[in-house]
């Protein structure tokens, strides 16, 4: 008998109304905790992803989420984070970054959204979870037969590997995973999804590198890019 596995959803959300959507979307597998207060978040407790909204006080003017996600962070350094906010503030979505966040959705939510991203962090989640030993060269991934196999074998290969890695593939056949799995090979380091065809022409150099205050019109402070935030670690570029 097959054994489905639960995953744990914590959902931080001062919006009723999110948690019963979401109750409503979200697939078997996982199992929502909610919580409408930062007060109440139970830090101590174990989640495989969390959905924090960075604004939990109304009446706040600081994203008070991200402080959340910090501690949230501190305390299972392998939790995934989604961030949600109806302010597409590109500042913002840094420091959630910053702070350990992985992913980012606007609201209002879309539930083909939510279950788009679950079931990446369902497969990442797997495929994180095979075990590897000194005499099997495989990591952990969802697929069998022998095209399955010699991907494994060659993600395991490119362990410490420093060059840029080209991963090809049609949407929907795990680019996006491949290149978590390499990541997670290595010792805790950031990693950074960024989606090129969401970057208008006229910001793609300053999203991905960057700028400084006074750089060009509306510049009125300094801006850290994406290759920036992912120092040290990997910068994944979808749909190139």
């Amino acid at each position: 008998m097959t054994v489905t596995r639960a995953f744990h959803l914590l959902v931080v959300d001062d919006d009723s109304l999110i948690h019963q959507s979401l109750k409503l979307c979200v697939p078997a597998p996982w199992k929502i905790f909610s919580v409408s207060k930062k007060e109440l978040v139970p830090y101590e407790h174990f989640f495989h992803a969390a959905m924090v909204d960075m604004h939990l006080e109304a009446h706040s003017k600081n994203p008070d989420g991200v402080d959340v996600i910090a501690k949230l962070t501190k305390n299972n350094p392998q939790l995934e984070v989604i961030a949600m906010s109806g302010d597409l503030n590109r500042d913002l979505m840094e420091k959630c970054l910053k702070v350990g966040a992985q992913r980012f959705l606007a609201k209002p939510l879309l539930s083909e959204e939510v279950l788009l991203i679950l079931n990446k962090i369902e497969a990442y989640l797997s495929l994180r979870n095979l075990e590897t030993g000194a005499h099997a060269k495989t990591t952990s991934w969802v697929g069998s037969g022998n095209a399955s196999e010699r991907i494994k074998k060659r993600i395991a290969e490119l362990k410490g590997e420093t060059s840029t890695i080209l991963i090809e593939g049609e949407t929907g056949t795990g680019k996006e995973v491949a290149a978590r799995l390499l990541n997670h090979q290595e010792n805790e380091r950031p990693f950074v999804a960024v989606n090129i065809s969401s970057i208008t022409e006229n910001l793609f150099e300053s999203e991905l590198f960057g700028h400084v205050k006074g750089a060009f019109t509306g510049a009125d402070q300094n801006k850290v890019g994406l290759a920036e935030a992912a120092n040290g670690g990997d910068l994944f570029l979808d749909e190139i």
